[in-house]
């Protein structure tokens, strides 16, 4: 049996400090659900449930095929309307898309002709962020401002400027954690400034 570890996805990819840097990513696979509305909101939590009801469906095929992987950390791109400001919108407004990668084995045929009742509100979608800046984020998710702060004077003193969603990598689980020991990577995908 071959067994797929997440962290095997890109050398680069759950490689971040309290510090910023500056990765290079490659394209990956993903499940991915989207919608609006505030990250308390029961549609988020729903969502949540749906996607990982898919994954695991996906996960349970594989094992009885003998290709078992992992389950990598949610995660999730968070944005507002063009020309807006996270603290500006109430967080009713907000957009999110809860994404979750996936190993290259699995194809978008293996994705199509899975038998999961859920299967419809969820895609699955290939996404290459490329030069990108991340940091660790170590708190409560309603604190990351100063997180934030970090990667904003960080791409300032090298010339770069946010070109994609706001990324959050969830790397354990809310419900089982302590606030102040929750750990989220925290990435903008950048390019240089013209």
């Amino acid at each position: 049996m071959e067994t797929m570890n997440y962290q095997k996805l890109d050398a680069n990819y759950y490689q971040a400090d309290i510090n910023p840097v500056k990765v290079e990513l490659g394209l990956l696979k993903y499940l991915s659900i989207s919608g609006q509305s505030a990250p308390e909101a029961p549609v988020f939590n729903q969502s949540i449930a749906e996607i990982y009801s898919v994954v695991n469906a996906l996960k349970n095929h594989f094992t009885q095929q003998g290709n078992e992987f992992e389950i990598a950390p949610m995660e999730a791109n968070w944005w507002v309307e063009k020309g807006g400001e996270f603290k500006a919108i109430p967080r009713t407004e907000w957009f999110w898309r809860i994404l979750i990668p996936l190993p290259e084995f699995i194809s978008a045929t293996d994705f199509e002709n899975l038998k999961n009742p859920l299967k419809s509100k969820v895609s699955m979608e290939e996404i290459n962020e490329g030069t990108s800046v991340q940091i660790l984020h170590i708190g409560s998710y309603e604190e990351e401002d100063t997180t934030i702060e970090k990667i904003i004077d960080f791409m300032g003193q090298n010339q770069l400027a946010m070109s994609g969603y706001h990324h959050e990598i969830y790397l354990n689980d809310p419900k089982e954690t302590p606030v102040e020991e929750l750990k989220t990577i925290i990435r903008y995908p950048v390019r240089v400034k013209n």
